[in-house]
Formats: C-alpha cells, sequence, structure tokens
C-alpha cells in the first residue's frame, strides 16, 4: 500500500496504491497537506471524502488496484 500527494498549478491530487492480494481501508494523516473541511472526489470512481481530524478516513482501496482523489477546488474558503 502506498499513497501520495501530487500538487501542479491548481490541481491537487491523493493517489492511494494497492498492491496486496485483498481490499484495504485506510486512514491517511493529510494535516500538512490538506485544510480540515476540504472535499475530495474519486476520479475515477464516484467517491467523496472530506478532511476531518487532518485526516482523510475510511478510504476502501480494492486489491491489486487504485483511487486517485482530487481536491474539490470549488468549496475551497
Amino acid at each position: 500500500m502506498v499513497a501520495f500527494g501530487r500538487r501542479l498549478d491548481q490541481e491537487t491530487l491523493i493517489v492511494v496504491l494497492n498492491s496486496g492480494g485483498h481490499s484495504v481501508t485506510i486512514d491517511i494523516p493529510v494535516a500538512d497537506y490538506l485544510q480540515e473541511g476540504e472535499l475530495l472526489r474519486g476520479v475515477w470512481h464516484h467517491h467523496e471524502v472530506a478532511v476531518e481530524r487532518g485526516h482523510i478516513e475510511g478510504i476502501l482501496v480494492p486489491a491489486r488496484s487504485g483511487i486517485v482523489l482530487e481536491l474539490d477546488r470549488a468549496i475551497d474558503p
């Protein structure tokens, strides 16, 4: 399992990859990267998650798969 953030110009992404043979639900610490309450949306699948207590929580990553979450700039303060 690996997760990383990527910023380029106005785009902010969180990428999570699971090379294991089982689905995994994870929490990702993002306090130094994203602000409390910011919303991320799935790029490939319908998924929404907000930053709460410095984390994005309950991210289900299927076996041998990955997800990409994009910061929803429409709601930035």
